[in-house]
């Protein structure tokens, strides 16, 4: 008895914009003082080892950060939302195609990774002070 699988449909190719937007969202997150990647099934940017932000580049392409006004944004924008198990209260998914301005993807980037990097240890954020300064 032989199983045969059937062969994945390939992915539908991504608008020009959309394509811009994952490669501009993830040189600003790069870009953060301090931020590692670890890829994995998304891209996931680290500050002193804690997540401030997850890039998903699969079908729904978007980016999961932390912020301080979870809600505000999702009544604001039609493109926030919540998809992960991270806590709704704190983190929310952009989809990238969306409503939501490259601008202001790249505020939320900016502050998720402040508010990560406040609850750091002082030791750490010495560390982080100093990558800053180089």
């Amino acid at each position: 008895m032989s199983t045969k699988t059937k062969p994945k449909k390939p992915a539908p190719p991504r608008s020009p914009k959309l394509e811009k937007a994952l490669t501009t969202v993830a040189g600003w997150c790069a870009a953060m003082p301090g931020a590692m990647l670890s890829p994995k099934m998304a891209n996931i940017y680290h500050v002193m080892g804690k997540t401030f932000a997850i890039l998903w580049t699969g079908k729904t392409a978007g980016l999961i950060v932390k912020t301080d006004i979870a809600d505000m944004l999702r009544e604001t924008y039609a493109g926030i939302g919540h998809k992960s198990h991270l806590d709704p209260r704190h983190w929310v998914f952009i989809e990238l195609d969306s409503d939501v301005p490259l601008k202001e993807v790249h505020k939320l980037i900016q502050k998720s990774h402040a508010l990560v990097a406040s609850g750091l240890t002082k030791k750490q954020q010495a560390q982080l002070d100093a990558l800053r300064a180089d």
